[in-house]
């Protein structure tokens, strides 16, 4: 038993860190409480909750070694030098942590979020500054000296002495027990995915808030697997927002007209698979889709932002383009304050839902939902019925698209729902009736043919509820899927994608021949609303005749910008490659130097956005909230 009195010493200290720790959460938001809206009690409770799991992680992190030592099985636990030992170790850690803690939190008035890697690239590039700066901030030595004094407390407080027979079966078990129970911690869970800095977005409504719930350790600990985006200085600040600005006005003039919006984003619907742009195909496995396409308005020439969901579903729902290697869900900026379109209607009283049939955290999809401010998430764990489980991803399109159904006529009107499909994804397999109806399709193509098939039964659906009349919906693909024909694989192929508006209102109807974007999605449609407020966002509305109409992506450390005509590609210091694809798909005769002044016209913009793009993701200043601090 005298193990398990070391476990139960351990487990007494480790509980005085998290109420430490909690309590610099607090005192993090009254130090800062300036930039944040003011939290209700409700939304205390979700900081608290969620900071006490990312606590619990970086902490256990933090004390690895203190751990260890603390319940090795040996029995030199008693001694006094063995006790010296753990008393460094438990200080100097704890202090190295709420040191992090500490400069993050004064920090903060300068970058409006949570430390991370790219920072302290900064910090050692400055180190000269850094005693002008503890000056500045005596306060922050202070609380830090005072917090040492704490630690050397706990421990000496903590202390124990017991004289019972050491049994190395019994710590053995103990040392084996409370390292399981640190792996399950230090990964902030049992859930899919370990514990990261996104998963801040889901316990706060306000994405202001989200800073208040993860903390600075967590953010430079997942720092050291992540890329970081170095500032680009191709033209000076006040030319370069000349050239391109984010800052989308509202529309102060006229009043609101409050449609509902329903997205339906079909995973690896690329224009390959349909019927409608596609006639080489043997048939069509999309025959309600094209119907669709034939009905509404049908964008032709339409773009997706990458080649994985992520990047498709923050350009979709975020206006956030892919200049950078990973998708903002996954990268070092994955807090950043954003002006997703679920926060922005929220701000209009809309009702929010965020739609996708996967396990919860799956590819951090749901998470990035609620950081695009979709209040309320819809999983395989809220479905709550195996039965229809896929056996790999989640739930099977159909009773899903049925579900979401049944899920939005709860909403209270206005609203907005994000349906992102699941089941064209491989390993390709639909449900055993839909096989055997049709068993000679290429399992691709089948999958593609059973969520057109949910897509049809979803707007049967729908069509009999009294929504449907007030709904304009967008259906378009997170990206595109396997290709069969090569001239779908080329530099611009691989990322065309379909875009529908749809509505009951005759003015979605034809064909739009423009270069269209997923990050064009959001402002167009909040522009048709007669949206209010100002807001960010990196696309246009499609239909101000006045914006230029470009794509633009990053891939292999290649940018590269099309318009109608012509595609540049960019690796960040010079041109690399200039074609007509339209009179040369095959992209095998450069142009470059024949067409000067496109050239210019093209790079110009393309550099402008990638320094704006660098710029607001360093300074996190995605959001137009924070874009006009500090100004």
């Amino acid at each position: 038993m005298r193990s398990l009195k070391f476990f139960k010493q351990l487990i007494l200290r480790f509980a005085l860190l998290l109420l430490l720790s909690s309590a610099v959460r607090v005192f993090y938001y009254l130090y800062n409480m300036h930039y944040f809206p003011t939290p209700h009690f409700s939304d205390w409770i979700g900081i608290m909750e969620g900071g006490l799991r990312f606590d619990i992680e970086s902490l256990i992190y933090t004390n690895a070694l203190f751990i260890i030592f603390s319940v090795l099985p040996i029995p030199y636990k008693n001694k006094k030098w063995y006790k010296r030992f753990l008393l460094v170790l438990f200080v100097v850690f704890n202090l190295m942590f709420f040191s992090i803690e500490i400069a993050d939190l004064i920090y903060f008035q300068y970058v409006f979020r949570r430390i991370n890697g790219s920072d302290l690239s900064i910090l050692i590039n400055s180190f000269e500054i850094l005693p002008s700066y503890m000056v500045e901030h005596f306060e922050g030595v202070l609380g830090l000296g005072f917090i040492g004094l704490l630690l050397w407390f706990i421990y000496k407080k903590t202390q124990i002495i017991i004289e019972q027979k050491f049994n190395y079966l019994f710590a053995s078990l103990v040392f084996l027990i409370t390292i399981g129970v640190a792996i399950i911690g230090s990964r902030g869970g049992l859930q899919l995915r370990p514990l990261s800095p996104i998963s801040a977005s889901k316990y706060v409504d306000k994405k202001e808030l989200t800073p208040l719930v993860s903390n600075g350790t967590i953010h430079l600990l997942f720092a050291t697997e992540q890329n970081f985006l170095s500032r680009r200085h191709y033209f000076d600040k006040n030319e370069v927002y000349n050239i391109f600005s984010p800052v989308r006005k509202g529309d102060k003039e006229m009043s609101m007209d409050k449609k509902n919006i329903f997205f339906i984003t079909l995973e690896s619907f690329g224009k390959e698979y349909i019927y409608y742009f596609n006639k080489t195909l043997d048939k069509s496995y999309t025959p309600f889709l094209d119907s669709l396409l034939d009905q509404g308005l049908c964008f032709e020439d339409a773009y997706a932002c990458g080649t994985r969901s992520p990047y498709g579903i923050a350009g979709i729902g975020a206006s956030i383009p892919t200049l950078m290697e990973k998708p903002i869900s996954f990268s070092a900026y994955q807090t950043n304050c954003i002006d997703g379109v679920g926060s922005l209607l929220n701000e209009v009283g809309y009702t929010t839902g965020f739609f996708h049939g996967a396990r919860p955290s799956s590819m951090n999809i749901d998470r990035l939902g609620k950081l695009e401010g979709f209040t309320n998430i819809f999983t395989k764990a809220t479905f709550n019925d195996d039965s229809k489980f896929d056996g790999d991803w989640g739930i099977w399109d159909d009773p899903f698209f049925q579900y979401t159904i049944k899920e939005v006529n709860k909403f209270k009107e206005p609203f907005s729902a994000f349906l992102f499909s699941m089941t064209s994804h491989g390993p390709y397999v639909v449900e055993k009736y839909f096989e055997e109806k049709y068993p000679n399709d290429d399992p691709i193509l089948r999958t593609v043919r059973y969520t057109d098939y949910a897509l049809r039964h979803l707007f049967e659906e729908a069509k009999k509820q009294p929504w449907f009349k007030n709904t304009i919906f967008v259906v378009t693909a997170d990206h595109i899927g396997r290709a069969f024909d090569k001239k779908f694989t080329n530099q611009y192929s691989k990322y065309q994608i379909p875009l529908l508006f749809y509505s009951q209102d005759t003015f979605f109807r034809g064909k739009n021949h423009k270069v269209v974007s997923q990050v064009d999605i959001m402002p167009t449609l909040l522009n048709l609303l007669h949206y209010p407020k100002d807001y960010n966002a990196f696309g246009f509305d499609i239909f101000d005749e006045l914006k230029p109409r470009y794509d633009y992506t990053f891939s292999n450390g290649i940018y590269q910008i099309l318009d109608g005509e012509y595609i540049l590609f960019f690796d960040g210091t010079k041109m690399v490659g200039f074609y007509n694809y339209k009179k040369n798909p095959e992209l095998s005769v450069d142009v470059k130097g024949k067409y000067p002044k496109k050239e210019k016209e093209m790079l110009t913009y393309l550099k402008a956005l990638i320094q704006i793009h660098n710029e607001l993701m360093i300074d996190n200043k995605i959001c137009n909230y924070n874009f006009n601090k500090n100004k």
